[in-house]
């Protein structure tokens, strides 16, 4: 049966060796302490000197001294278990769990034990006092914050004695309000938890400025590419006239061109002359014509009761007398800044379409 007298040293101090136990160890250190001397090369006179008054001056209750005297034994089998955590120059004995914690230290964890690790430790922080702080800076920003403060949100907290949650639910009601506030949850104490606000919310303001600086000068190069945008509209309706000039060079024929030496030669005539536009009907006058097109987007239709004939877009009278051109021009309803110019095979379809009559209803 174990007594408490024998418990007591084991879990509150080094355990004092026997006296037979004590003795073998001083008599095989000074054994090897002797095989160390004889290679006087390897082995400094001062160390000789230090470890030959250890062992002399060594007693039962000295720790240390029969620490490493066993330190000694050992290394003569190479076996240098015992030299870690200044086991040999303290008066404490260590714990077959503080050797497994010694040695586990030096492995490699894997995710799985880091992921114990990390909820071990908050469970441990979860009860301590929680507060909610609010931070300036708006939740979509906060990959910028970490940035900023140089690590995630958890590991700068943990290095604050905090733990630091998200609260995604407040704040995607604040995403969704362009809101620049950002709600944490934080777990410690009262001054490691203000600390820790004070440092981010430097951080968070910091971060908001840059960004909204940046969101200004992105909304005016916008408002400038639209404007720029609406000019260039402008500028190519304006030239649309132009670049239908040059289509229509491009276009032209001349039929006494096609002989010997038609590279010196420019075209005289057009595939319009002839023609006229095909929504007022005016006669092609030629490629730099700058008058408005009138015109109406309708049909002629007649009145069976009264013999008139009426435009059907916008019920006018038509001058029957009058050719198409000027019936267009005259009461034309519609206007356009450019004709609609047709070569006179292709618009003389269109006059038998236009000049229809049609039963008025």
């Amino acid at each position: 049966m174990v007594t408490t007298e024998t418990c007591a040293p084991a879990c509150h101090g080094p355990s004092s060796p026997s006296e037979k136990e004590f003795s073998d160890v001083k008599s095989r250190s000074q054994d090897t302490l002797n095989l160390l001397a004889e290679d006087s090369g390897s082995f400094h006179p001062a160390s000789h000197s230090f470890l030959c008054d250890a062992i002399e001056s060594a007693s039962p209750t000295d720790h240390s001294r029969f620490m490493l005297m066993k330190v000694l034994v050992q290394a003569q089998q190479n076996d240098w278990s015992l030299l870690f955590r200044q086991n040999i120059c303290s008066n404490k004995s260590i714990s077959e769990r503080e050797i497994q914690r010694e040695v586990n230290k030096k492995k490699k964890l894997t995710e799985q034990q880091k992921e114990i690790i990390k909820q071990k430790r908050i469970k441990k922080m979860k009860k301590l006092d929680s507060t909610e702080i609010t931070l300036s800076i708006y939740p979509g920003n906060m990959k910028k914050l970490e940035k900023e403060i140089g690590s995630g949100l958890h590991q700068f907290a943990r290095k604050k004695d905090t733990y630091i949650e998200f609260q995604a639910q407040v704040n995607s009601v604040n995403m969704a309000a362009n809101k620049q506030s950002t709600v944490l949850k934080v777990w410690g104490n009262l001054e490691d938890v203000s600390c820790l606000h004070s440092l981010l919310e430097a951080s968070a303001c910091k971060v908001q400025k840059e960004m909204d600086d940046l969101r200004e000068v992105k909304i005016r190069a916008m408002s400038e590419k639209k404007k720029q945008k609406a000019l260039n509209l402008e500028n190519s309706k304006e030239l649309k006239e132009d670049d239908f000039v040059l289509k229509a060079h491009k276009s032209a024929k001349n039929s006494k061109g096609k002989g010997k030496g038609s590279h010196n030669t420019r075209p005289t005539t057009t595939v319009l002359d002839g023609g006229h536009c095909l929504h007022c009907y005016k006669p092609f006058p030629g490629l730099h014509d700058t008058t408005t097109c009138k015109y109406h987007a309708g049909y002629k239709a007649e009145d069976e009761m009264t013999g008139d004939h009426r435009w059907s877009c916008c019920d006018q009278f038509v001058d029957t007398a009058a050719d198409h051109y000027t019936q267009h021009k005259s009461t034309g309803c519609c206007e356009a800044k450019v004709h609609n110019w047709r070569t006179h095979e292709k618009a003389k379809g269109k006059d038998h379409d236009k000049s229809k009559l049609y039963s008025y209803h």
